[in-house]
């Protein structure tokens, strides 16, 4: 009796302790329900004010950003870290395309060639459009559509629907019910996964930032476009942001010395590389190597103005000819079967273009074309606020912060804080 009686008291004691430990747990998960209730509303306002980006500017230069001036904006464009960044994290998911495009190409060719089979089936934007073809009416090959589904699986990815039920739905011809669903072609996240890790890696020992230097001067080209082979417009261009120089006449001289220089120097390498072409020199030289150097510079200099009129005219022109040899040897105009064109040559110029000076200038280009002010387009919002929790039972009060952001730049998307 006395064991016994003396558990009751021992119980008795404890049973308030437990009470109030019991409320404690309660009343700390009213508070984390409702502090995550809080953040997850708080992140579902970021997301809204972060989607009434401006249209125009997405659209044409692939720049995520939004207009005001409330105070939980960050990250304008008019900082020059945030506008290369959102460059380059724009040029990212450009590169992948181009890269998937490249290899739809050598399996495109590979097929055509070596077994003879006239199907584009590795063409991902072309499967989206002909999958909308057939929904509008415009294209009644199911069958080959179907075919080339089954070449594109190892990197097209199909989202609304499941391929299958997308077969079933075209073979039955229910097309209101895929266009309900609004299926789309992706890039499968394997493809995606493995394209980063080679970005990684091939950042990590770009010393020289080639890549880097590579990507902006290819957004430059790409998304600014080129005017000396187009009809002038009241816009700046990528030729602006080699130069510098606003003036058309004053620009169109430049670039042409620019691209004289770029020619020059690869044709004088390639006389001194290409044993034909060192021979011919050699002899009109008569052995003499001060008169071989002078011969070469005269030589390299007129098939230098050769080129660069080539290139403005829009015929490509090769880095090294080989032995599709040089124009001063032949009678009259060569045609090169390949070789680069004039935006790829403006590439290169570009890359050698300081990283302050092109970001200065693709700030003005913007800003010209757009007329929108750099400094009020942000590409983030963070946000602040205080939650003050009271116990419904227990006489306590507790105050935490909120604090986190989202941001259309960094990997990530969250800035928490």
């Amino acid at each position: 009796m006395r064991e016994r009686g003396s558990v009751s008291v021992f119980f008795l004691i404890l049973l308030p302790f437990l009470l109030v430990l019991a409320l404690l747990i309660t009343e700390f998960g009213y508070f984390r329900f409702h502090f995550h209730r809080l953040r997850s509303e708080m992140y579902l306002y970021t997301d809204q004010v972060l989607s009434d980006f401006d249209r125009p500017l997405f659209l044409e230069l692939g720049l995520f950003a939004v207009e005001g001036v409330d105070r939980g904006f960050r990250d304008s464009l008019d900082d020059p870290a945030i506008l290369k960044d959102s460059i380059l994290r724009t040029m990212e998911g450009h590169m992948l395309l181009e890269g998937v495009y490249f290899a739809e190409n050598l399996v495109g060719e590979f097929l055509r060639e070596k077994m003879n089979i006239q199907l584009g089936v590795f063409d991902l934007s072309g499967l989206n459009r002909e999958l909308w073809s057939i929904l509008e009416g415009e294209s009644v090959d199911v069958a080959g559509f179907l075919m080339k589904l089954a070449g594109s699986a190892a990197y097209a990815k199909l989202e609304g629907v499941s391929l299958r039920e997308l077969e079933h739905l075209l073979l039955e011809g229910d097309l209101e019910a895929i266009k309900q669903l609004q299926p789309v072609f992706v890039i499968r996240e394997e493809v995606r996964q493995s394209y980063s890790t080679f970005l990684a890696y091939a950042k990590k020992y770009d010393f020289l930032n080639v890549l880097g230097s590579y990507q902006l001067a290819d957004y430059a080209v790409d998304y600014l476009g080129y005017s000396l082979t187009k009809a002038e417009r009241e816009t700046l261009h990528s030729e602006y942001i080699l130069t510098g120089v606003k003036d058309r006449t004053l620009r169109r001289t430049l670039i042409t010395a620019e691209l004289f220089g770029v020619r020059l120097l690869f044709n004088v390498a390639e006389i001194f590389i290409n044993p034909q072409l060192r021979e011919k020199v050699q002899a009109a030289s008569f052995g003499d190597p001060r008169l071989f150097l002078l011969e070469a510079l005269v030589l390299a200099s007129s098939e230098s103005g050769f080129d660069v009129s080539d290139i403005l005219a829009r015929r490509p022109v090769p880095l090294y000819k080989g032995e599709q040899g040089f124009q001063s040897f032949s009678l009259g105009r060569k045609d090169y079967k390949s070789g680069w064109g004039y935006p790829d040559y403006l590439k290169v110029m570009l890359m050698l273009v300081p990283e302050s000076w092109y970001l200065s200038r693709i700030k003005n280009a913007i800003e010209h074309n757009f007329e929108a002010d750099l400094s009020k387009m942000y590409t983030a919002w963070v946000f602040e606020e205080e939650m003050t929790f009271t116990g419904r039972v227990l006489p306590f009060e507790i105050i935490r912060e909120v604090k986190g952001g989202l941001s259309y730049v960094y990997a990530s998307g969250f800035i928490e804080r």
